[in-house]
């Protein structure tokens, strides 16, 4: 599944990915993998707010995945909040590897 969104992402099929992941988050909706492509999806429509809704799911329900965190930061760097960017990053060495909740909005 995972794959097929990537094929389709890198085609410039932005909708049919979002569309396709969308379905099987409803299936299993805290498979953190596929919630991090579908925000990768919407970073890449520029739908900025949807990434950072789902960004921070991800960084809540896996605070150890640098994955999660990394994205957030990228979903920041987009929205033009280059100040929480780096704070995504601190927060994450500080925080984040030993398993607390994200102190992030």
């Amino acid at each position: 599944m995972i794959h097929v969104s990537d094929v389709l992402l890198s085609v410039d099929k932005n909708k049919e990915a979002i569309l396709m992941l969308a379905e099987k988050i409803r299936e299993f909706p805290y498979l953190v993998p596929l919630l991090l492509k579908q925000a990768q999806a919407f970073i890449k429509s520029e739908y900025y707010e949807y990434a950072y809704k789902l960004s921070k799911i991800c960084v809540d329900l896996c605070p150890e995945s640098f994955e999660a965190w990394f994205q957030m930061a990228e979903v920041y760097f987009y929205m033009k909040k280059i100040n929480m960017v780096s704070l995504t990053f601190s927060e994450k060495v500080e925080h984040g590897c030993h398993g607390h909740r994200s102190l992030l909005p």
